[in-house]
């Protein structure tokens, strides 16, 4: 079952999605400014707790106040998506089950994308058991994908695509991810 989470649901266009028609396993949940004040770090991890998704819908739209409230327009429409963006590291982690949950795995992947996901500076990462990629199909920024028991990284890529280093063991991608001189 996947989640979406909708901020400004009173606005035009989050009122719109709330009325979508989702695919089978799909919930959508809307927040109003009164429900979940997006300027706020703890209301934001509250809010997309579990999510699988996020869509800002969540605006400052009173253009003839916008000079006399620019503190506020500026804090919803400019500090507030940078904070929605990056409430949570792992909302930007794919992993599969991983082994020894997936037979065709040869590495754990789970813990290793927890630990991970605070060092991808925002990137997408993926942390795939073998080359058929089943977390995630398309490409992501950062890719590991498991092979006799390492990992190969590659960038901007799928899994089991061309590889930049190979044969990591997963203390050595966590340095290599540790040090900011590190692609």
């Amino acid at each position: 079952m996947a989640r979406i989470v909708v901020t400004g649901a009173n606005g035009q266009l989050g009122t719109e999605m709330l009325r979508l028609t989702l695919p089978a396993g799909w919930t959508i949940q809307g927040f109003t400014r009164a429900e979940a004040d997006i300027s706020d770090p703890a209301a934001i991890r509250r809010m997309v707790e579990g999510a699988d998704l996020l869509v800002n819908a969540a605006a400052y739209t009173a253009v003839d106040k916008a000079e006399e409230e620019a503190s506020i327009a500026h804090q919803i429409n400019a500090e507030a998506p940078g904070l929605l963006a990056a409430p949570d590291p792992l909302l930007r982690v794919d992993a599969c089950a991983g082994a020894p949950l997936c037979p065709q795995s040869s590495v754990e992947t789970r813990a290793l994308a927890r630990e991970l996901a605070p060092l991808t500076q925002g990137r997408r990462l993926h942390v795939s058991g073998c080359a058929k990629g089943c977390a995630r199909p398309g490409p992501a920024d950062l890719v590991l994908t498991g092979h006799a028991g390492r990992f190969d990284l590659a960038l901007n890529a799928r899994a089991g695509d061309a590889a930049l280093k190979i044969g990591l063991k997963p203390h050595e991608i966590l340095s290599l991810f540790r040090d900011p001189d590190a692609p």
